[in-house]
């Protein structure tokens, strides 16, 4: 009897391991399946002849949720700024553990994408913005300092002091079958990330459709008023998308012959890439650049490297540096030896 269900259980675990096998290999599959599809689509869109196929996503959610290619979908975060210049030494190490943290955060399968945009306030908001609300103020004291200050505010925009509006924004994608699997991964991943924010003092919020739909019409339009509706612009009967309510009428990426800048309606915009970056990097670097008082989208794309690649390739660079340390010792061994004597007769 005893060998028996010993039998029986080898059987039963034998049967476990070929079907979690199967399963694994049911989700390389679909990996690989996925891969092949975004490849083409990426392709088709590179070879498209028209401004809307060009715009980078498939489908654009009324809740915010973005299918970016078949089978890719993300969510974005707006959130506010923090004074870590100003702060302390020991808060701004509190602030950058928290967003080495927030970074760690996100997967292998993740992507992850900071933005901070840079956008021109347009010439029939200036000067008559409402940055204080005084009807939501609790004594007739604060009423009059909101007007005072809406006031002020609005005479620094007409002197083109403060006409540019930044925002923040973080976007973060995952592999999904389906949108309705997409909803649950993103939602963890967006109260987590909010989470963390918080913890530093940002305050946070989801952009929806609309929201997302406005940001990236600033980028292809900019300088023209958005105007959409999902319920009036996008309907069963309807055969527009919401790519084509902001994709501009042209967009040239060789004005003139000349590839090294691009136009959109009429404005001329260049695009840097920076692909790599020095052994140390001041953490002003990023600051400098996107306080500029100028029309700016600086954008940091972060992929996690999956933990048995990151070791691989932490043990591959620890041996390269280990073989040019020894070669330098070698090289200067050799010098010392060859050199000639300098004792005195």
């Amino acid at each position: 009897d005893g060998k028996q269900a010993a039998r029986e259980v080898s059987a039963h675990e034998k049967t476990q391991r070929a079907k979690a096998k199967s399963v694994t290999k049911q989700l390389k599959e679909r990996d690989k399946e996925l891969s092949g599809r975004t490849t083409r689509q990426r392709a088709a869109r590179r070879r498209a002849n028209n401004v809307t196929d060009y715009i980078g996503y498939e489908r654009m959610f009324k809740n915010g949720l973005c299918e970016v290619e078949e089978g890719l979908y993300s969510e974005t975060l707006a959130f506010s700024d923090i004074s870590y210049q100003s702060a302390r030494e020991e808060a701004q190490k509190v602030i950058f553990n928290s967003m080495c943290g927030l970074l760690d955060y996100f997967g292998a399968e993740s992507l992850v994408q900071y933005s901070v945009i840079n956008t021109p306030i347009l010439r029939e908001e200036v000067g008559k913005r409402k940055f204080f609300d005084p009807a939501a103020q609790t004594t007739p004291e604060a009423a009059r300092d909101a007007e005072t200050f809406n006031a002020i505010l609005n005479e620094k925009m007409l002197e083109g002091v403060s006409n540019i509006r930044r925002e923040r924004y973080l976007t973060f994608s995952t592999a999904a079958a389906s949108p309705d699997d997409a909803v649950p991964l993103l939602a963890r991943m967006r109260t987590d990330a909010a989470s963390m924010l918080n913890k530093v003092g940002c305050t946070t919020r989801r952009l929806n459709g609309t929201e997302r739909l406005e940001v990236l019409h600033s980028q292809l339009r900019p300088m023209q008023p958005f105007v959409f509706d999902y319920d009036t612009d996008i309907s069963i009967r309807s055969a527009q998308t919401t790519k084509d309510c902001i994709a501009p009428n042209v967009l040239d990426f060789k004005p003139e012959g000349d590839c090294g800048y691009f136009t959109s309606e009429g404005k001329y915009g260049q695009v840097l890439v920076m692909r790599r970056f020095g052994s140390e990097l001041c953490d002003r670097a990023l600051s400098d650049i996107v306080d500029l008082s100028l029309p700016l989208n600086v954008t940091w794309f972060v992929q996690a490297m999956d933990k048995a690649k990151a070791i691989a390739f932490v043990k591959q660079r620890s041996a390269w540096i280990d073989r040019k340390s020894s070669k330098s010792s070698a090289r200067l061994c050799q010098r010392a030896t060859t050199s000639p004597s300098c004792l005195p007769n």
